[in-house]
């Protein structure tokens, strides 16, 4: 237990020293959604950003809430299901 927990306390030390640190995944998968809506050519707006930020969510039917609130912006059904799958990944 000591010695994980030294490993541990090792490694975040060194990640402080370095600058090096880790992004959350939500908030990875968050910008995959909306770097993938921008390069299939919509813009980003709040409604659309909320959307996102559900896919990339823990909570049960954040991809539905993803989905459902990319379609009710206009973003074809096609469109919103792959952003809203890398929002999930």
């Amino acid at each position: 237990m000591m010695r994980t927990m030294g490993t541990a306390i090792a490694a975040a030390m060194i990640a402080t020293a370095t600058g090096f640190t880790l992004a959350s995944p939500a908030q990875a998968d968050f910008n995959e959604c909306i770097a993938y809506l921008e390069g299939a050519g919509y813009g980003i707006n709040g409604q659309r950003r909320d959307a996102c930020i559900d896919g990339a969510g823990s909570e049960a039917g954040g991809w539905l809430l993803c989905r459902s609130g990319l379609t009710a912006t206009g973003i074809p059904s096609g469109v919103a299901r792959e952003a809203c799958d890398r929002a999930a990944q």
